[in-house]
């Protein structure tokens, strides 16, 4: 079981069990969009309602492969990076396999709550979502709960149904270029992941995150380094300008100088590759950060005896033939198997301006203090609002990196 001992993974699993109740509440909301319009339809079968929405979801497929497709032309500087490398067609060709699959019992299994791989989106309270879990038996950790949001929203639109409110579940990305814009014969009026000036793209994890929006949004989806940098308390600005490659400089100054870096305010604790010792695997505390190349995490266990860990992230691998991911949870690493496994290594890093917490806490106790804080906040469901996960948190206080604070942060666990 995770103790929690540091902010820096108090505020991570925020960020993912926040991303995680919001997507869930805006599921139930599609879906009960769907069970309204099944019963104001009574004289369709359910046949022919699968028929209808697999005719639907069919032509949305195709115009996201061709927008796929345009979209590999285009520069990058232009449309940005979440759209350059979005994966709607993707989602979509599963989601549309899906409906071919179950036929006439579809719309039987959206009226339970049973969606993609026939699986409820209910949130296990104790624990986080472990990543690559398998899709087929579990709901979180893979692409189960991106795919089944861009199913609920295709068949809503199918359906003739507005829903402009995705919070959680998908963001509205404008083009990095604001003047720039799709032409007309790429997207048809009728498609609804996508307008002239931007895309809607599903999931928790978005590739570059939202860091070039005008602010941070408490539900927009993260990529692994945006995580790490605001669980470790780094302000809007750091945010824009972080990802691996600038963690790894910040390794470089700070062994270089034998100082935390004067940028990110990183401290290099250690290089695990080859051979592991004993002796730098007790340098690794919770709350540091792993990092190897175009991948970090943070660490939320202390090394075992073996040299494994417990992470928690956001990562996603959808285009694998098996164990995918999307999104934010746990997720386990062998860091002795890694250090020889791995061509350029494993490098921890500390935040050299974050204090432990007052008191340590269970994981699970966390949770449902962020669970509670969420249904407080929004009791009718999420809102898009800018901001920032430690809201989740019962001590609100914690200034960004470079600002200093006398009120220390209370669990009260």
């Amino acid at each position: 079981m995770i103790s929690v001992t540091t902010k820096q993974v108090a505020h991570i699993a925020a960020q993912v069990r926040a991303k995680q109740l919001a997507t869930k509440d805006t599921q139930d909301k599609l879906q009960q969009i769907v069970v309204q319009y099944h019963e104001d339809h009574p004289d369709v079968s359910d046949k022919e309602l699968a028929r209808q929405f697999l005719q639907h979801i069919s032509a949305d497929y195709e115009t996201s492969v061709s927008i796929s497709n345009y979209l590999r032309a285009q520069d990058v500087n232009q449309v940005g990076f979440p759209i350059k490398i979005s994966k709607t067609h993707v989602q979509l060709n599963m989601a549309k396999g899906w409906i071919e699959e179950q036929e006439e019992n579809l719309v039987s299994q959206i009226i339970a709550g049973k969606f993609y791989h026939k699986l409820s989106n209910e949130i296990p309270s104790a624990e986080l979502p472990a990543l690559r879990s398998p899709s087929a038996t579990q709901y979180w950790g893979n692409e189960n709960p991106s795919v089944s949001s861009a199913l609920l929203f295709d068949i809503v639109a199918g359906c003739n149904g507005k829903r402009d409110n995705l919070t959680g579940a998908a963001t509205f990305f404008p083009f990095l270029n604001s003047s720039y814009e799709f032409p007309d014969s790429i997207v048809p009026a009728s498609y609804p992941f996508a307008t002239k000036k931007g895309m809607t793209l599903f999931g928790d994890y978005q590739f570059g995150a939202h860091r070039y929006f005008p602010e941070q949004l408490v539900f927009g989806p993260e990529d692994c380094s945006t995580a790490v940098g605001k669980a470790t308390y780094l302000d809007v600005e750091k945010i824009r300008t972080i990802n691996t490659s600038e963690m790894q400089n910040a390794y470089d100054a700070s062994m270089a100088s034998g100082m935390p870096d004067s940028n990110y305010h990183y401290k290099a604790i250690t290089h695990l590759k080859g051979d592991v010792k004993d002796s730098q695997l007790r340098l690794i505390q919770e709350g540091d950060i792993y990092l190897v190349k175009g991948h970090t995490a943070l660490i939320a266990t202390k090394p075992d005896n073996m040299g494994n860990i417990t992470t928690i992230q956001f990562s996603r691998d959808i285009d694998s033939a098996g164990s995918k991911v999307l999104g934010g949870g746990t997720y386990d690493y062998d860091l002795r198997k890694g250090a020889t496994g791995m061509k350029d290594g494993i490098y921890i890093l500390r935040p050299a301006d974050m204090e432990p917490l007052h008191e340590s806490c269970p994981l699970t106790e966390l949770l449902s203090l962020i669970g509670t804080n969420y249904a407080t906040r929004f009791p009718e469901g999420p809102e898009n609002i800018s901001g920032d996960s430690r809201i989740f948190l019962p001590d609100d206080t914690i200034p960004p990196v470079g600002e200093t604070s006398s009120f220390p942060i209370l669990l009260m666990c």
